[in-house]
């Protein structure tokens, strides 16, 4: 059985957001509207959990108002998520391709 979750890489403006298996991504605003944008997003690719790296404090208010609707959320080491993505030959650092490690 697929658990499928959604990586969001937290940035202080964004949230950029991969779910796995599927592989659709988007970015929303990191305010209490793009976090109720991405909540239906992930409800809307049935996303079962949200996992963010942790960003100096900045994945603090997402993970909180998503938690409070009912989204099952984790936070992920952000040089734990570096090195997955670095054994899986990602050399590069983008948000969207350490959203896409965050998920998988």
């Amino acid at each position: 059985m697929n658990t499928i979750i959604c990586g969001v890489d937290v940035s202080k403006g964004w949230l950029d957001a991969h779910v796995e298996p599927c592989g659709a991504a988007s970015r929303f605003a990191n305010d209490a509207a793009g976090v109720a944008n991405l909540a239906v997003w992930c409800q809307g690719h049935d996303v079962e959990l949200v996992v963010m790296e942790a960003s100096g404090g900045y994945e603090r208010m997402a993970f909180l108002l998503l938690w409070e609707i009912g989204q099952p959320c984790s936070m992920a080491n952000a040089r734990s998520v570096r090195y997955f993505a670095e054994a899986m030959g990602f050399l590069e650092k983008t948000d969207r391709i350490d959203a896409a490690m965050i998920a998988r």
